[in-house]
């Protein structure tokens, strides 16, 4: 959707639009960065929920309610979005922290074999 809003001129699409340009500017100013600086990882994150969980889309789910503002008004089909969604993305923070293990081991596997060349070159 043009602008993260993602499109449909809903009452609630442009509620949640605003919601996320507010939450993005109030952010701004307390990183004491440009609006637009803030705003890039809001859209980036609207984008990716557009894509990865459409329904949750559509079902007029916000990033306010994903990190738990007014959930209290969410019907149980919305309620079960964000779970999903939630679901979702901690299968991928598991595999980011996995990821981060194996490269951390391959580059200390790495410097043992510095190590063991250097000494090896002592030696001789």
């Amino acid at each position: 959707g043009e602008g993260g809003g993602g499109g449909g001129g809903r009452p609630q699409d442009t509620a949640n639009v605003l919601a996320t340009q507010l939450a993005a500017t109030q952010l701004a100013a307390t990183q004491q960065q440009q609006p637009a600086a803030a705003m890039s990882w809001v859209v980036e994150a609207w984008e990716r929920l557009e894509t990865v969980h459409p329904t949750a889309v559509a079902l007029e789910l916000g990033l306010q309610h994903l990190l738990g503002v007014g959930v209290d008004s969410l019907s149980y089909s919305q309620l079960e979005a964000a779970e999903e969604v939630h679901r979702e993305l901690l299968s991928r923070l598991a595999d980011a922290r996995i990821e981060l293990v194996r490269e951390q081991e391959r580059t200390r596997a790495a410097e043992l074999a510095e190590i063991d060349r250097l000494r090896a070159g002592l030696d001789d």
